[in-house]
């Protein structure tokens, strides 16, 4: 039977292993979001009163309906046997079907919350949801939520203890749950609590949440979905929109500079505008004005603008124009009557501010916090970078009101006391009739207001009739209002939507704040008559309000000045579920005149002349995914800095080459490329004519002698899901391993890993966290056996990911514990290699200049001068065939067609063939901090040649040829840090591709021409360079003789402002503990300087200043108690620098630099005391951390 719903109030609530809940989705286009309700009341199922059992309840394949009207009419039940689940069906057929979805959030006006046994088990998580009809639910739909047990989960799961009541909880879908969303019918999602999901019997109360499943009469509470998507442009449209005319610059103050321009034609419609300055792209608009605010003082700026349409067209940029922003106003040397840049100790109201605790001139005012407990603080979080230092005052508001019993008003029924933090008070040395105060603001990014009313950003003299306020008053005003007047407001359009111009727009049209800091100035005069008082303000130096007919009430003048007071409401529509954060900063108040803006007072630079346009553009296709630049380089009447490169319009990199490698690109895609030249002073040329390049196609793995492939066009999957050999399959992998690293990431497969430019599906995600056996699983694959077998697969590394050192990689293991074991690994920075891990000779490596810093050439360089990784797809291909007698096995292998080595002389071990493969095998591990990813996708193994790259030929096999050896080789000295190299070209049979680079042997690049700028080389020092050549095929020519050159000598100066970033194992932040720092001469034991100090709150440590150090390079000796000593060699300080230290190992407990069983003893008798001296990882508190960190370094000895 059906069990039909009221379209009317209802309520959900979860019990126990009970929740349920409707989805919510979010989709937006190009202009606004896509936001959904349900089709018709929502509904719950349970089974509950007439259960005997868990089981019985949590199995049955039958409920009831509930459809209570009214908030009150059900009473709690708490019971382990009452398990209820809520089902949500949306109409998403409005989408359009070519619309790509990133991102999706189901929206609940919760009203009651209940945390049961708090065990961690009591999360709220969004499930599928397969009921028969798309309205009415029905007795047998009780058991569609998904699976009975560890359904699909498609979205992020919040502990009941994050939800708060009275207020909305949006649960955001993941890449499973985005693929739920039906773009061409209905979409059907359910909603369910921990215990019921995990089947897993609540040992105490019940754990629920109650929230509005349809409308109130008159209160906008529904359930909604919201979907973020993005139409793929027309390809029907190929015209762009005409260029904008009459482009205008306006400086409006020291920090600002208005656009205005007018509007383009396209035979469309033209959808936004891109603005550029010094001809890199800064921000999009709709609009035909736009005002560039934080700007530096008496600084020249240079604008183009170009229009682009929904299809992607982009107009020709305008001519430049430019503008100088306003010289910096000091605060007034005579008139000044205070100002403060917060340059005290850290507070917060939990630390008791009164009137005696002062912080320049500033006490408490209010002891409240908001309702989740923020304090009003004083921290260097706060602080307004580009101000006088010091730090800042962070106040803090709620999102969320208490209203009354009745109330249907969600800002004019609110508890101001526990919506706001308290704030700080100044105050006047005597009566004061007219001031100025310029202080600085920053709302954190995200802030929505709806609607806007009565935020105070000051407030004088509270309680007093001439009382008064400077504050927001509606979306579009500013506004003055005055205890015993009133409101005195601005016109309209100079209110929170014009000041946050640059906020991204709400759904009600209003803009969200930018997160910038804004300078707001306010001037007050009291009046003589009841009519004549003066009242003006200014923002980002533009004045918004102005009026010489305020009643003040006639009073002396004002005694009192509150820094963050209560605030106005931030409804439901806010985009963060949490209180957000209003700084404050710069402050300044004069008795004599307008004070402006902060803003640096430093002349412009004297170079105002810009590179010459780089010349010779080329683009040369490489593969589907891969198109090589080279250019001549430009010239300057001081310098060349670098090269911006653009690709169809925007800006994708800089270079100081005159090369560069733009791989992860679509197969059979025409690209557009234009460089511009810069100098150190900022001038930019003007780019080059458009070269065009089209990549290849991409093709197929060969059809005869195919073993095996995959592109991961299966399921999602991770190892949380029961991985094992058994139960998981795709393609015929099954799960290898079953550990998660330290901080549970899993081994995955997931859309997030597909190669874009590869054969469709998805990847495998394996990721590798911040310590030697911190890694996930992997996944194997059984081979037949073959003799010989060539292998091609994509590899991707997370960008930016670091190694701490890179030996024994295993990208793949083939036949782990057999006698023909086998890995194909990252050797070193500079090597790859097969390692036969039973053979007597077991390493086969590439020559240098072939490892993880060649492959990563267009990745930037760590602290140690080893590249990060350049988050890009790479194409691996190994050839292996088995030995007969123990000397003539191949091992072959190529990276992105590059013939790296190859060996005809294997031993691995004269075995019958390969039976299996492991991808993503315990690794080294990195050096970030956080676990990171390592990416694998379109894997094809041949057994009959050679299957090459995604849209490229095999390479020539009849080329065998090298190229000559370069001649002619120099190298010149240009300065303290660089050195010009030049050489006569190689010829080949064939053709010369490039050229390698080799530093003191070890290779730092490679080029396509004949020169190459060293930079970034040490004054007075000598350098050793060779060059070879090599060809398409991966010939490579013999090196050349070594050239030397010496740079030339600088002369040290003592430096200023330096800092040292303390890394400790066992903690992602090593705040507040001593730190010994011993600064030797480089290479030697002569010590410079010695001193200890204390990290702040982000791990650093400043260089004291008694200590004085000239630039130049040092080693560093670091020691902290409980932890070995490291040596950071050859470190360069210079002003002004942050040197990263070496991550210390915990463990050496008694300081006498070794991991021992001394250390030993010392924990055992302190296990679970908070004792100091055996705490390895300071954490205050001895236990399995403290023993698993000694473990790990044990018989470590420190530098």
């Amino acid at each position: 039977m059906k069990f039909s719903y009221l379209k009317h109030l209802f309520l959900f609530f979860f019990i126990t292993g009970v929740l349920a809940l409707g989805g919510v989705f979010s989709s937006e286009s190009q202009t606004s979001p896509f936001i959904t309700y349900p089709i018709s009341d929502g509904y719950v199922m349970y089974l509950g009163a007439s259960s005997s059992s868990w089981d019985s309840a949590h199995n049955a394949s039958q409920g009831t309906s509930l459809a209570t009207v009214l908030e009150d009419s059900r009473a709690e039940v708490i019971a382990t046997d009452f398990i209820a689940r809520g089902f949500f069906v949306f109409d998403t057929s409005a989408l359009p079907d070519d619309a790509v979805i990133s991102s999706v959030r189901l929206y609940l006006r919760v009203f009651n919350t209940l945390n049961g046994d708090n065990d961690g088990n009591d999360f709220i998580v969004v499930t599928p949801s397969t009921q028969a009809g798309n309205g009415d639910v029905i007795l047998d739909d009780f058991d569609q939520a998904g699976a009975l047990t560890n359904p699909a989960e498609l979205s992020n799961r919040i502990d009941i203890t994050g939800i708060s009541a009275a207020q909305y909880q949006f649960w955001t879908l993941n890449a499973t749950g985005i693929t739920a969303i039906n773009k061409t019918g209905f979409t059907k999602l359910a909603l369910r609590e921990g215990h019921d999901v995990l089947n897993d019997p609540p040992q105490g109360s019940s754990s629920r949440i109650k929230y509005y499943s349809l409308e109130r009469a008159g209160v906008s509470e529904d359930p909604y979905l919201e979907i973020i998507y993005t139409a793929p442009p027309s390809s029907s449209d190929t015209q762009a929109p005409a260029t904008p005319a009459n482009l205008t610059a306006t400086p409006i103050s020291s920090s600002q500079i208005n656009l205005s321009w007018t509007a383009s034609t396209d035979n469309v419609g033209v959808t936004g505008y891109r603005i550029y300055r010094g001809g890199s792209q800064i921000t999009t608009t709709a609009q035909t004005a736009y005002s560039d605010t934080a700007l530096t003082a008496s600084t020249a700026y240079t604008y183009t603008i170009s229009a682009y349409d929904t299809a992607g067209n982009v107009s020709s940029q305008t001519s430049g124009v430019s503008a100088t922003t306003q010289s910096a106003t000091p605060p007034p040397s005579s008139g000044l009557l205070w100002s403060t840049t917060y340059n005290c100790a850290d507070w917060n109201a939990n630390k008791g501010l009164n009137p005696n605790t002062q912080c320049d001139s500033l006490s408490a005012w209010g002891g409240w916090t908001t309702n989740t407990g923020k304090n009003e603080e004083i921290t260097a979080a706060a602080n307004n970078p580009a101000g006088g230092g010091g730090k800042g005052q962070r106040h803090w508001a709620t999102y969320f009101y208490t209203p009354s019993s009745s109330s249907t008003n969600l800002c004019t029924d609110r508890n101001y006391a526990s919506n706001t933090s308290g704030g700080t008070r100044y105050v006047f040395p005597s009566t004061t009739p007219e001031l100025w105060i310029r202080f600085y603001m920053k709302y954190e990014a995200g802030i929505m207001w709806t609607p806007l009313i009565a935020d105070k950003w000051l407030y004088f003299d509270p309680g007093l009739p001439h009382a008064v306020v400077p504050e927001w008053y509606s979306s579009d005003r500013v506004n003055m209002w005055v205890n015993g007047s009133g409101n005195h407001s601005s016109a309209d359009g100079n209110g929170w939507n014009a000041v946050m111009a640059n906020g991204p727009l709400d759904p009600q049209g209003n803009r969200i704040s930018d997160g910038q800091w804004h300078p707001f100035e306010v001037h007050m005069k009291m009046d003589t008559n009841g009519a004549n008082g003066v009242g003006e303000i200014w923002i980002n130096g533009v004045k918004r309000f102005s009026s010489n007919t305020i009643d003040y009430k006639t009073a002396p003048g004002w005694t009192t000045l509150v820094f963050g007071s209560n605030k106005g409401c931030l409804t439901k529509n806010v985009t963060q579920p949490n209180d957000m954060a209003i700084d404050y900063d710069d402050i300044a108040i004069s008795t004599t005149g307008y004070i402006g803006p902060l803003g640096s007072v430093s002349p412009p630079p004297s170079d105002t002349q810009a590179p010459t346009i780089p010349t010779g553009l080329t683009a040369t296709t490489i593969s589907s995914s891969q198109i090589n630049l080279s250019w001549t380089a430009s010239t300057d009447n001081v310098g060349v800095t670098g090269y911006r490169i653009y690709r169809g319009g925007s800006q994708i990199t800089t270079t100081t080459q005159t090369s560069y490698q733009d791989t992860g690109l679509s197969a059979g895609t025409s690209y557009t490329y234009t460089i511009a030249a810069y100098d150190t002073a900022g001038n930019v040329s003007s780019q080059t004519s458009g070269v065009s390049a089209t990549t290849q196609s991409a093709t197929p793995p060969p059809s005869s002698g195919l073993l095996w492939s995959t592109t991961y066009n299966c399921n999602d999957w991770d190892q949380g899901m029961g991985l094992l050999k058994s139960n998981v399959n795709c393609d015929n992998l099954v799960g290898y391993g079953n550990w998660t690293t330290a901080s549970g990431s899993k081994e995955q497969i997931t859309a997030a890993a597909n190669n874009p430019a590869g054969g469709g599906g998805k990847g495998q995600r394996h990721w590798l966290g911040d310590g030697s056996a911190s890694n996930s699983g992997g996944t194997s694959l059984s081979l037949a056996s073959p003799k010989e077998f060539w292998m091609r697969w994509y590899m991707r590394f997370e960008k930016d990911f670091e190694w701490s050192s890179l030996s024994n990689y295993k990208t793949l293991y083939f036949d782990l514990g057999q006698q023909d074991a086998t890995t194909i690994q990252f050797k070193s920075f500079d090597l790859l290699n097969f390692w036969v891990v039973f053979s007597g000779a077991p390493n086969y490596s590439s020559p240098s200049g072939n490892g993880w810093n060649t492959i990563m050439a267009n990745g930037a360089l760590d602290a140690n001068s080893n590249r990060r990784s350049d988050g890009q797809w790479h194409a691996y291909e190994i050839h292996m065939k088995m030995d007969t007698n123990g000397s003539d096995g191949v091992a072959e292998m190529w990276v992105d067609g590059v013939k790296r080595f190859s060996y005809a002389n294997v031993n691995y071990n004269a075995q019958p063939g390969w039976d299996n493969v492991i991808i993503g095998s315990n690794h080294a591990f990195s050096l970030n901090g956080t676990d990171r990813y390592v990416d694998y996708d379109d894997f094809a193994i041949s057994t009959a040649g050679y299957v090459g790259l995604l849209g490229s030929a095999p390479p020539p096999s009849s080329d065998t040829q090298a190229p000559t050896t370069p001649a002619n080789l120099a190298a010149t000295a240009q300065s303290s840090s660089q050195i010009n190299l030049s050489w006569t070209a190689s010829t080949d049979n064939v053709g010369v591709t490039g050229y390698r680079i080799y530093r003191g042997g070890s290779q730092i690049a490679s080029t396509a021409q004949t020169s190459y700028q060293d930079t970034g080389l040490s004054a007075g020092m000598s350098y050793t360079y060779t060059i070879t050549a090599y060809d398409a095929a991966g010939n490579v020519s013999s090196q050349t003789s070594g050239v030397s050159a010496t740079t030339q000598a600088s002369v040290p100066t003592t430096v200023t402002n330096v800092r040292f970033t303390v890394r400790l194992e066992g903690t992602a932040n090593a705040s507040n503990r001593d730190v010994t720092l011993t600064v030797l001469n480089a290479g030697d034991t002569t010590q410079v300087a010695q001193f200890t100090a204390r990290t702040d709150t982000s791990g650093n440590i400043a260089l004291p200043s008694g200590i004085t150090l000239l630039s130049g390079r040092y080693d560093i000796l670091v020691f902290s108690q409980t932890y070995l000593r490291r040596r950071a060699a050859n470190a360069t300080i210079s002003s002004n620098a942050t040197i990263v230290l070496p991550l210390l190992p915990a463990g050496d407990l008694n300081s006498d630099n070794t991991v021992n069983s001394l250390d030993w003893s010392l924990m055992i008798p302190k296990w679970f005391t908070a004792d100091t001296a055996a705490d390895a990882n300071r954490d205050g508190f001895v236990n399995a951390l403290d023993f698993s960190l000694l473990s790990r370094n044990w018989a470590s000895v420190g530098d």
